[in-house]
């Protein structure tokens, strides 16, 4: 049964590829904008390297791309154990009558846990020793303003070396944060150590949504309750998941925001003041490339790296450092055992390796900078105080910057369609000299493309490729002054991980709010199912507001729940010295991880505000229908009236509706009825204006349109799914691909589960959307399975979010044979007792008590012939050039006999 009707297909065109997002961002540079208290744009905070080495190469970078050292791998604990040789044996200390508070140097100084901490080990010994040696055992330039005691310390819990004496790996997690403590403790005890902070615990995997936010309670938190009275900023990892072979898992974008609004409202609970974030490693975990360096592998972090950046940016107030993970020249990586090459995070390369007698030790020179550098050029200039920037979607982030005769102006795209943005310059452009633009173009399989010009004119619109990253420069002929003041503050509650029940008010109070003139949204921070609503009731003082369906990055779909904040815009007029927010979702299932209000408020009120309007989308295909809806995004300074249109070709009108909306920004959903079907043709138009109540025509305040929409009939697709040429006969490993044939109605679950004749061995699960197509899905089991006989692979599509008893269709293969996969064996044909050697073969194999000559065949799985060929006396046969997997080799057209390529 066919099961895309009409109504669920117009519903879901705002995800085909047919939509694409229309963008318009206001620059106002006569406005100087706060974050708290902070307005310059400290660089030392973000644009800092993965190391803490001062060579001349360093030094080049330092001054030439305005870059300060960032994180390296030494300290307190490391040095005892170089001296000692045992993990908690410390050295001499030096007696001394220095009380003076010690100088430090900016960057953060980390160590590996297996050379701090042991479960049995005296904590107030080991902080006694880092305090020691952070006073009298380095100079200025070897003391960081950061002591991180531990790098990733959670993660490695379970090891070995830490499990005999602790085999619980929680407790041991628990150990380690008291460990931090202590460290935090003592050093606050310390007045010559007062300019150094003590940070943690790096966290490696912050998926705090797991397992109903089980993860936060047993590590975040955790860390917060036992180590945090005494920790002077947080420290997290976050990383994009760039998989150049299947599917990325990105942090970028909502996820990561929602990940530090959470540490952030805690730290509001428990101390009544927010403390700062050490985001000591930030970027993309590359998968799916080739072994050895490229540019393009170099390069395809970057773009998380920026996209990561963009967010902290608006968190420079609540920011002790950032850092993102590129690197220092890594030598200790180029060795023999990784055939010389290079670290993909690195920023320097050698050009010339030459390997000595100590295979850890090649002589390496001639450095050269990665593809990575280009991140440093595309930022080195930006500098100064911020501006009032705002886009109108929250895939295209926005940074912007004045001092002296320059502005900058920083624009990302987040999202994976091409975006065209408006450039709104609210202040105008008068006295402008020159316009620099820099660009950072990074792609899957192609070389980045970094571009640094001069434009002959101020562009009105740009067009930003997915994952595109631009600086503009714009030079004036006298120094900026700014004429008003607007100030970013944001209000926590105590309340936080609130369940959520259908139907039921979360009530959230925010008091003592400064209002005023200027702009307002609720960050809502949600972890829930894939299958149930991001989109509740929510009402401010009793107005209820528009949840936007768009957020920051990409859906998630490919994680198993969706954890992100959503931005909600509403008029700061709702707002009270006293507010009650609440929020009611239709279905229950998840949590309200965080709620957090930002109000931005003009020091001289600002009056006169634009009245604008927008599509949110734009739409250029649609099915055959008498009737379409349509969003429109609108701002008006009073009430004021919208009129939606819809046009045939050749401009007829064949639909419009007025309607009257209130003072302030929203969304409308306006439908309109056709007086007949739509025809074919790709020719329609939709067009919205906002103007004053009762005008006519011609008084317009502002408009948008989208022209060329296609209209042809819509596509029915069922949920089906089956194995395409899955093959019955296999080796035995730990990894198998399957391709499937698939059609999906809307987006849908397709899971691959591979089973013995009796039990469960593993599964996969993928997201395929809406149509039809062959997937490619891997499962990865735990061992390779026995050789024999009964084994079975199993699919089945779904709805996202369900289980294997929601399937919709399913398909098996049974009788599957799997075959040895590391025996070397001889094949025998029951023909002149010609025989085989060997099987698993690699290059080649050689038929022996061959007397004359022979016809052979090789044929793949598909069973497309490889290889047909006479061979005499002697001969082998040469399959080095073969892909791994299985092979059927007959001789003289005798029954096919198969054989595995290695």
């Amino acid at each position: 049964m066919k099961t895309l009707h009409f109504i669920l297909g117009v519903m879901m065109l705002l995800s085909l590829p047919s939509v694409t997002a229309q963008t318009k961002v206001d620059i106002d540079m006569s406005t100087e904008r706060y974050l708290g208290t902070v307005s310059d744009l400290d660089r030392t905070k973000y644009f800092t390297i993965h190391s803490n080495s001062n060579d001349a190469d360093h030094q080049k970078l330092y001054k030439d791309f305005n870059v300060t050292r960032g994180r390296g791998f030494w300290g307190a604990f490391s040095y005892a154990k170089n001296k000692t040789g045992v993990v908690g044996e410390y050295p001499e200390y030096i007696a001394s009558d220095n009380t003076s508070e010690r100088n430090v140097s900016r960057f953060v100084a980390t160590e590996h846990p297996r050379n701090v901490v042991r479960y049995d080990l005296d904590k107030e010994k080991g902080a006694a020793w880092a305090a020691e040696y952070y006073k009298n055992h380095v100079n200025d330039s070897g003391r960081p303003e950061f002591f991180e005691p531990m790098n990733e310390p959670f993660v490695h819990s379970g090891d070995a070396v830490f499990s005999e004496q602790q085999p619980d790996a929680q407790k041991m997690r628990i150990r380690m944060a008291e460990w931090f403590g202590a460290i935090g403790k003592k050093f606050d005890e310390t007045p010559e150590l007062s300019k150094m902070k003590v940070i943690g615990y790096s966290s490696a995997w912050p998926s705090m949504e797991l397992w109903d936010f089980g993860h936060w309670d047993s590590r975040m938190k955790m860390f917060m309750d036992v180590a945090g009275d005494h920790i002077d900023a947080f420290a997290t990892h976050l990383y994009d998941g760039v998989n150049v072979t299947g599917q990325d898992n990105k942090r970028s974008g909502s996820n990561s925001e929602a990940i530090l609004d959470l540490i952030e409202t805690y730290s509001y609970a428990k101390w009544g003041v927010i403390k700062p974030h050490a985001i000591t490693e930030y970027g993309g975990i590359e998968r799916g490339y080739p072994a050895g360096y490229s540019d393009i592998k170099s390069a395809i972090s970057l773009k998380s790296i920026n996209a990561l950046l963009f967010n902290l940016l608006e968190r420079e107030n609540r920011m002790a450092i950032s850092i993102p993970f590129i690197t220092g020249k890594a030598t200790w990586y180029i060795n023999a055992s990784n055939n010389y090459q290079t670290y993909i995070p690195a920023l320097w390369r050698p050009l010339s390796i030459t390997p000595t007698d100590n295979p850890n030790r090649p002589i390496l020179e001639d450095w050269s900078y990665t593809a990575k550098i280009d991140f440093y050029k595309l930022w080195s200039d930006v500098k100064g105080k911020r501006i009032l920037v705002n886009s109108s979607n929250p895939d295209v982030q926005i940074q912007g910057f004045a001092t002296d005769k320059k502005v900058y102006v920083a624009l990302n795209n987040l999202d994976d369609k091409e975006q065209v943005v408006e450039l709104n310059m609210v202040s105008g452009l008068s006295g402008l000299q020159k316009i620099r633009s820099k660009s950072l173009r990074i792609y899957e399989n192609s070389n980045p493309e970094y571009t640094d010009s001069e434009i002959e004119k101020a562009p009105n619109t740009i067009t930003l490729i997915p994952n595109e990253t631009v600086v503009l420069e714009y030079t004036f002929n006298t120094d900026l002054a700014f004429a008003n003041t607007i100030r970013s503050k944001n209000y926590y509650t105590t309340k936080h991980l609130q369940k959520i029940e259908a139907n039921t008010d979360i009530v959230f109070n925010f008091n003592n709010v400064q209002v005023g003139s200027g702009f307002a949204k609720l960050k809502m921070a949600i972890g829930r199912k894939h299958n149930v609503s991001k989109s509740p009731k929510l009402k401010i003082n009793g107005v209820e507001v528009h949840v936007p369906t768009n957020w920051k990055g990409y859906d998630q779909r490919n994680r198993g729940d969706f954890f992100g904040t959503i931005d909600i815009p509403f008029p700061i007029e709702l707002l009270k010295v006293d507010n009650t927010i609440t929020v009611n979702f239709p279905d229950s299932g998840g949590r309200v991880s965080s709620m957090i209000l930002e109000v931005e408020k003009y020091d001289k009120a600002v009056i006169g505000k634009k009245d604008t309007i927008l599509f949110p989308e734009v739409i250029t295909s649609l099915p055959i229908a008498d009737s379409y809806s349509i969003n429109v995004n609108y701002e008006a300074t009073t009430n004021r009236e919208i009129i939606a249109e819809f046009w045939l070709a050749k401009s007829k009108l064949a639909s419009s509706k007025r309607l009257v909306v209130p003072a302030g920004s929203g969304t409308r959903s306006i439908s309109l009825k056709l007086p007949a079907m739509a025809e074919p043709g790709d020719q329609y138009s939709f067009k919205t204006y906002i103007r004053p109540i009762g005008e006519n025509e011609g008084k317009y305040l502002d408009t948008a349109q989208i022209d060329n929409i296609v209209i042809s009939e819509i596509i029915e697709y069922d949920d089906l799914v089956s194995f395409k040429d899955a093959p019955t006969t296999i080796p035995s490993t730990t990894s198998y691909s399957f391709n499937l044939d698939y059609e999906a109605s809307t987006d849908r679950e397709i899971v691959v589960e591979f089973w013995s004749a009796t039990n469960w061995m593993g599964q996969q699960k993928e997201i395929v959307p809406t149509g039809r197509g062959v997937k490619s899905i891997t499962v990865n089991l735990s061992s390779a399975p026995s050789p024999g006989e009964g084994y079975v692979y199993k699919t089945h599509i779904r709805p996202l979010g369900t289980n294997w008893q929601q399937a919709i269709d399913t398909d098996q293969v049974n009788n599957v044979t799997i075959i040895g996969g590391g025996e070397k064996e001889d094949m025998l044909f029951n023909i002149n007792n010609l025989r085989i050697s060997s099987n698993p073969v690699k290059e080649k194999f050689t038929i022996h008590n061959l007397t004359n000559p022979v016809l052979i065949q090789v044929s793949n799985l598909k069973g497309q012939k490889v290889l047909s060929k006479v061979i005499g006396k002697y001969n082998s046969i040469d399959v080095s050039s073969y892909k791994r997997g299985i092979y059927f080799i007959s001789i003289n057209n005798s029954p096919f006999t198969k054989f595995l390529k290695q």
